[in-house]
């Protein structure tokens, strides 16, 4: 009984020492002023949804539902596409898709097997239809708010941002959460911040 009081004692002393002095740490805030969009949880089943990030009134990006016969592989391609209009780029890969990125993944420059290219659409997923069955092919088949990183170039400057979705298989839809783009210019951004 004595050793354990001596030991919770000394345990008191030793966890109540503190060091005196020590200024807190500043937290580092990397992330550039943003311009946010909400997209209202958008549902694109079919046609077209026009994306404006920068609000300037014109659209940075175009998400698209289209359907494809593909007769050589005996098949019906429902295609969920994302199209980089003038001054606006995606990442693409050698396979024409584009990344996905987690939440707070760094958005800038430089993604290796990625290339920024501008006028690019690329399949996010499609679902395939044959005779007998049905399946899901793409990057972004099983995507839950994950993010398509976006380039604007304005007046010879970067702008860099995103786009917030997520796949629906059973309702054969994208939806559209939310975007952001920086409002500084050629400053790398964290996705969903």
């Amino acid at each position: 009984m004595r050793n354990t009081l001596l030991f919770l004692s000394l345990c008191v002393v030793f966890v109540a020492c503190t060091k005196k002095g020590a200024a807190p740490q500043p937290v580092v805030n990397d992330q550039p002023e943003m311009h946010y969009t909400d997209l209202r949880d958008s549902a694109l089943t079919s046609g077209f949804q026009k994306v404006d990030l920068n609000g300037d009134g014109q659209p940075d990006l175009h998400f698209k539902v289209q359907l494809v016969a593909d007769n050589v592989l005996g098949v019906t391609r429902k295609q969920f596409c994302v199209r980089a209009e003038i001054g606006s780029y995606l990442l693409i890969n050698e396979q024409n898709e584009t990344a996905s990125f987690a939440l707070q993944q760094s958005i800038g420059e430089a993604l290796p097997g990625f290339a920024w290219y501008e006028v690019n659409e690329s399949v996010l997923a499609e679902k395939l239809t044959g005779a007998t069955d049905a399946w899901w092919d793409g990057l972004w088949k099983n995507a839950q708010h994950r993010f398509v990183a976006v380039q604007v170039h304005r007046a010879g400057r970067k702008y860099h941002g995103w786009v917030e979705l997520s796949v629906d298989k059973g309702g054969e839809r994208v939806l559209l959460h939310r975007g952001a783009i920086s409002t500084e210019a050629d400053r790398a951004v964290r996705a969903g911040q």
